[in-house]
């Protein structure tokens, strides 16, 4: 015989384990989005500059302005606003295979379970001086949806 009170608990731990994972992947999901940039980025591409955009965690309430009306609307447009990344930085290399890399590297980002969807906004063969060398290095910007 099926035993509904056991199933009503097990149901209820289950809730409460996937509310927790969820919490915890939103808490660390900043940590979580440099640990994977750094380890799909090759050795002859440089970030200059890395910007998130990953809204308010869950658990966090937002603070009412003027109302509980406008801070329950609020706290909506916070959990619905999109979470996303944009990378400036520049592949060195030999010129021939600037582009190739570029490709490459964005596919890696492509692949990551973090990512939904990544898109070049920028890209520009530039020349680089650095203590009277130069060379040509490719410029990139990067838009990515978490």
């Amino acid at each position: 015989m099926v035993d509904t009170k056991l199933i009503l608990q097990m149901a209820a731990k289950d809730r409460e384990e996937r509310r927790l994972k969820k919490e915890y992947g939103e808490r660390y999901l900043g940590m979580a989005v440099l640990s994977e940039l750094s380890a799909l980025t090759p050795e002859n591409v440089r970030l200059l500059k890395v910007k998130t955009s990953l809204g308010k965690p869950e658990g966090k309430a937002a603070p009412a302005a003027k109302g509980a009306e406008k801070g329950a609307a609020a706290s909506k447009q916070a959990e619905t606003a999109p979470k996303t990344l944009e990378i400036d930085g520049f592949v060195t290399g030999e010129r021939s295979m600037l582009e190739g890399t570029l490709s490459s590297y964005v596919l890696r980002l492509k692949g990551s379970p973090l990512v939904k969807e990544a898109s070049v906004q920028k890209s520009v063969v530039e020349v680089l001086q650095q203590n009277k060398a130069e060379g040509e290095v490719l410029h990139f910007v990067l838009n990515i949806k978490l």
